[in-house]
C-alpha cells in the first residue's frame, strides 16, 4: 500500500517545525514577499516545491488575531525552541499557544504590546504551536531563568515605569502584565475542579516560559502584574517561596481619582468576578466612586495580610 503524499504546505511545516535556524530566518521577516522567497527557496533545496498559493495564510492579514483563536496545526508535549514564547492559554483544553517571538525583547510598556506585533508577522500567521497544559507543566525546561523579583501593584501608581527601567538593561528579561500568565491565576475561575497543587505547578510552569533565555545574554528575568494579582499573593508566594518581591503604592485617594478618569479593566463591574474583592451579590450596582475605592481596599488588604 503506497502512503498518500502530504500537501506541499504540511511538509513544509513538519520541516520548518524541527529547524529552529529557518524558524528564525522566517519569524524575521516583516514582508510577506520577503517570507514567501526565503521559505520557498528553502523548501525546494529539501525537494518541496511550493507556490506563493501556497502560502496564503502567510500573506492574508490578521490584525485582531483571529485566527489564533483555532485550533493550532501543531501540537506536542515538548516546548517549542526556544525563540517561542506563551501567546495566550485556550481554556478549553486547556491548552498553551506559542508565539515565535524572533528575538524581539521585550522592552514595551505591556508584554501585549510585543505579541500583538509579533503575531502579525507571516510566520506567525503561518506555523503556530499549541502545548496541553498537562505536558506543559511536565515537560522539561532549558533556557530559562528564576524569577529575580515580582512586581506587584496598586494601580495607577508608576509601575510600569519600574518595568521599562528594568527593561532598559540589555541583560534584563521583563514580562509586564503578560496575558497568558493572567489567565493561569484565574484558571479556578474556569476550572473550578482544578487542585490546588496543580495550580502552583501551572504558575510555576508559565513563569518559566516566559523567562525563557532567548538571546543567552540575559541575566536576571522580572515579572510585572497585574493590580488584581495582589489577592493572588498567596499563590505566589506558595510557588515562589524564595523570590524576592515588591509592592508599589501611591495616595490611594490620587489612584481613584486617575481610575475614574479612565477605568482600569480590574475596577469595572463584570470583568472580573466580584466576590475576588469581596464583594457580596446585587453589590455590583454600587456608585463608581464607591465600587472603585472597595477595589483598592481590597487590593491593599490583600497584601498587607501576605507582608
Amino acid at each position: 500500500m503506497i502512503a498518500m503524499q502530504l500537501p506541499a504546505l504540511e511538509r513544509l511545516r513538519a520541516a520548518v517545525m524541527a529547524d529552529p535556524a529557518i524558524q528564525q530566518r522566517l519569524g524575521e521577516a516583516f514582508d510577506a514577499a520577503e517570507f514567501n522567497r526565503i521559505a520557498i527557496t528553502w523548501a525546494a533545496d529539501r525537494g518541496i516545491a511550493l507556490t506563493p498559493g501556497d502560502l496564503g495564510d502567510a500573506q492574508r492579514p490578521d490584525p485582531l488575531g483571529i485566527r489564533m483563536l483555532g485550533a493550532a496545526p501543531h501540537s506536542g508535549a515538548a516546548w517549542p525552541p526556544r525563540a517561542w514564547l506563551p501567546l495566550r492559554v485556550a481554556l478549553e483544553g486547556p491548552d498553551v499557544d506559542w508565539c515565535h517571538f524572533a528575538g524581539e525583547p521585550l522592552t514595551d510598556p505591556f508584554y501585549a504590546d510585543t505579541a500583538r506585533r509579533i503575531r502579525s508577522r507571516p510566520f506567525n500567521r503561518l506555523f503556530r504551536y499549541r502545548t496541553p497544559l498537562d505536558a506543559f507543566i511536565a515537560a522539561p525546561r532549558e533556557d530559562v531563568l528564576a524569577p529575580d523579583g515580582f512586581v506587584f501593584h496598586m494601580s495607577r501608581c508608576g509601575s510600569t515605569l519600574v518595568a521599562q527601567m528594568l527593561a532598559a538593561v540589555a541583560a534584563h528579561i521583563v514580562a509586564s502584565e503578560a496575558e497568558p500568565l493572567d489567565t493561569i491565576v484565574q484558571l479556578p475561575l474556569f476550572h473550578p475542579g482544578l487542585a490546588p497543587e496543580r495550580h502552583v505547578a501551572a504558575l510555576q510552569a508559565m513563569v518559566a516560559a516566559l523567562g525563557r533565555n532567548r538571546s543567552g545574554d540575559a541575566r536576571r528575568y522580572f515579572v510585572k502584574l497585574d493590580s488584581w494579582h495582589a489577592l493572588a499573593l498567596p499563590l505566589f508566594r506558595r510557588a515562589f517561596p524564595d523570590t524576592p518581591w515588591i509592592f508599589l503604592y501611591r495616595d490611594p485617594v490620587e489612584v481613584l481619582v486617575s481610575q475614574m478618569r479612565m477605568r482600569g479593566s480590574q475596577t469595572a463591574p463584570g470583568v472580573l468576578p466580584p466576590h475576588l474583592f469581596g464583594f457580596a451579590p446585587g453589590e455590583e450596582g454600587l456608585p463608581d466612586a464607591d465600587y472603585v475605592a472597595r477595589v483598592l481596599a481590597r487590593t491593599c488588604e490583600a497584601v498587607i495580610a501576605c507582608w
